[in-house]
């Protein structure tokens, strides 16, 4: 399946262009991004080679894959998403987001849209996913989606000049149906402060009021979600 497009409420993910070299550096360059992903930091050469590999891949039959760029509304790259189908109709996801960007939420879109399509157009009975241990905020965004831990393989991956475990996390279809995930839209005033518009993606109004604590501090939350202030109108 080739070209393949995700459109979310603040971003898309589509296939990558050669043109996303520069933006891609902003990942993949950066020591602090990398430190948790399974590969090293990688020069700009070694960068271009290997996006020029992935674009190749995509057009491969049968694909492999699919690993996606993560494009803004201004169609800029700011990270990558890949779901990878397995053997008995399970797929493994894995994002990654540049630094500029974290605590926006867009890695929760992103594998909210990865998973849907891996259930809906892919058809996969069940999703896995793996971090390292110390990857706290990867360990709260598969817990939000719903995914429950499976176990952890020591000395998984080699990365950063040392061997690394993986904790592992597994979603199968029938648990994300339940725990469906929505935008939220809201406020946070802080006093002393001009008031923070902010929207998350979460499964219910408690879990969206502790993702805007959690990013811009304690204050007064009001938060909804605009689909269900449409009905009661």
């Amino acid at each position: 399946m080739h070209p393949v497009t995700l459109t979310g409420p603040r971003l898309t993910l589509r296939e990558f262009r050669p043109d996303d070299l520069d933006a891609s550096m902003a990942v993949v360059g950066d020591e602090e991004v990398v430190r948790t992903l399974s590969f090293d930091v990688r020069d700009r050469d070694t960068q271009a080679a290997q996006l020029a590999r992935d674009i190749a891949r995509a057009q491969a039959t049968p694909r492999p894959d699919y690993y996606l760029a993560i494009a803004d509304s201004s169609d800029t790259l700011v990270g990558f998403g890949r779901i990878g189908p397995g053997r008995d109709r399970s797929g493994d996801i894995g994002y990654a987001i540049r630094r500029a960007d974290w605590r926006k939420g867009y890695a929760t879109e992103a594998a909210t849209l990865m998973i849907d399509f891996g259930f809906k157009t892919l058809r996969l009975h069940r999703v896995r996913a793996a971090c390292g241990p110390d990857n706290h905020i990867s360990q709260r965004l598969l817990a939000r989606l719903g995914f429950t831990p499976d176990g952890r393989i020591r000395n998984h991956v080699f990365t950063n000049g040392a061997w690394r475990d993986s904790l592992l996390y597994s979603l199968p279809n029938h648990e994300k149906e339940s725990a469906l995930v929505r935008e939220y839209v809201g406020t946070v005033k802080i006093q002393g402060q001009p008031k923070i518009h902010f929207r998350v993606l979460a499964s219910s109004l408690d879990e969206a009021r502790a993702l805007a604590v959690e990013r811009h501090g304690e204050g007064i939350v009001s938060v909804w979600n605009e689909e269900d202030a449409r009905r009661t109108r």
